[in-house]
Parts: C-alpha cells; sequence; structure tokens
C-alpha cells in the first residue's frame, strides 16, 4: 500500500495533507501482519527535517512495517529492504 503527497509550502490545504499523511501512518501502527506493508513518499519543501522527522517517529520497525521517504530515494530504500530479507 503507498501514498504520496507533493506540498510546496505552508498553509492551510498543505497542513491539511500533511495531518492526512499523520493519521494514515497513525492508522496503521496498530494493524495486524498481513504481508503488507506502508510507503508513504513525500515530496516539496513543506517536508523539512522537522516535518519528516515527526512523520518518521510514526513508522511501524515490525512486520507490517511502514516507510516514509520521497520518491528520489524510494529506489534505494527498496534495495535496502531487498538486501535485509
Amino acid at each position: 500500500m503507498a501514498a504520496q503527497k507533493y506540498t510546496k509550502e505552508s498553509g492551510g490545504h498543505q497542513d491539511g495533507q500533511y495531518i492526512e499523511v499523520e493519521n494514515l501512518l497513525r492508522n496503521f501502527l496498530p494493524r495486524r501482519n498481513n504481508g503488507m506493508a506502508l510507503f508513504v513518499l513525500v515530496d516539496g519543501g513543506y517536508y523539512n527535517q522537522a516535518r519528516l522527522e515527526q512523520l518518521n517517529g510514526l513508522i511501524r520497525h515490525r512486520p507490517p512495517r511502514s516507510y516514509v521517504t520521497n520518491v528520489n530515494s524510494l529506489q534505494n530504500l527498496l534495495r535496502d529492504i531487498v538486501a535485509d530479507s
């Protein structure tokens, strides 16, 4: 499962997109392992280091795993996942 958001800058609707991603990660936390992973791709100037750290604080580190990255880093993340399995 995947979600992608591109958000240029701060503001009303942009903050709503962030909250949507945050809620998606929170709702995935209690999920039981069903062989599914969640990839959240966030791109654009809105997703600064502080926001990325907040989102990374909501990922699952055990199956079913969740990940937060950007589209440019996705391929490397997928390589790392395959190498670890």
